[in-house]
């Protein structure tokens, strides 16, 4: 669960006060659903607030977004020619034959960036979290292939762009408060502290409604960014950001 490096995070009261908050609730034990909606949403809010950042850039969205615009580019191309025709042009041709484990490897890092700075690096282990959860029961290629399909419709598309978002997130909560749970109460504790973020995370997502059919989105253009903000807003909005 650990972190390379803290968060460098805004000096605000309102900051000062979801840490002060954070650190009670830790040493009180774990959360529980009700103080982890408190804390995501006041963590959303201290950034900004959703709408501020998916438009601009808080809390690393733009690293976020370009890896939801690469994974929204991959399936609406599976969406138009298919799965065994769209590996072949993306030059993932040898992806056929090898293990799950090091098709989705693969995957994450066609998909996501080269996690060069620390926004990368969220994005990329977001992207990591829900791909395990995608192929949790996937075999072989052809198994990733029936996974990636069912998300051709514009519905499933959304419903997996909105996961994206909240668990990136959740790898961003990790990074602003790990050390200092550590620190404060153990890492056990803070381990467990960080596990029911996430079951407050997960319980929260929910299909959301686009008014076009994304699986038909321009990812690479202005049509793909607007989308990818609209979805991130949405989805922050959901924690009460």
């Amino acid at each position: 669960m650990g972190t390379s490096k803290g968060y460098d995070a805004p000096k605000t009261p309102q900051w000062a006060d979801l840490k002060r908050k954070v650190t009670t609730f830790a040493k009180e034990g774990r959360p529980g659903p009700i103080n982890a909606k408190q804390l995501v949403g006041q963590f959303i809010r201290a950034n900004g607030g959703a709408h501020a950042i998916a438009y601009s850039g808080g809390i690393g969205a733009r690293s976020a977004q370009t890896v939801a615009r690469n994974l929204g580019a991959f399936i609406s191309l599976i969406h138009n020619v298919g799965f065994a025709e769209a590996i072949t042009r993306s030059g993932l041709e040898h992806l056929r034959g090898l293990p799950t484990s090091e098709i989705i490897l693969t995957l994450i890092d066609y998909i996501g960036e080269d996690a060069s700075i620390i926004d990368q690096v969220d994005a990329r282990n977001a992207l990591s979290q829900l791909m395990a959860e995608m192929f949790n029961e996937a075999e072989g290629i052809d198994g990733v292939g029936e996974v990636l399909e069912y998300y051709i419709d514009s519905e499933n598309l959304t419903r997996l762009l909105e996961k994206f978002f909240a668990y990136y997130v959740y790898q961003q909560f990790c990074r602003s408060f790990y050390e200092r749970l550590a620190s404060k109460v153990g890492i056990a504790q803070a381990d467990a502290f960080l596990d029911d973020i996430l079951d407050y995370i997960k319980s929260e997502i929910t299909v959301l409604t686009m008014d076009r059919d994304v699986a038909q989105v321009d990812w690479n253009g202005q049509e793909g960014q607007t989308i990818c903000a609209q979805i991130m807003d949405k989805t922050l909005g959901v924690f009460g950001g």
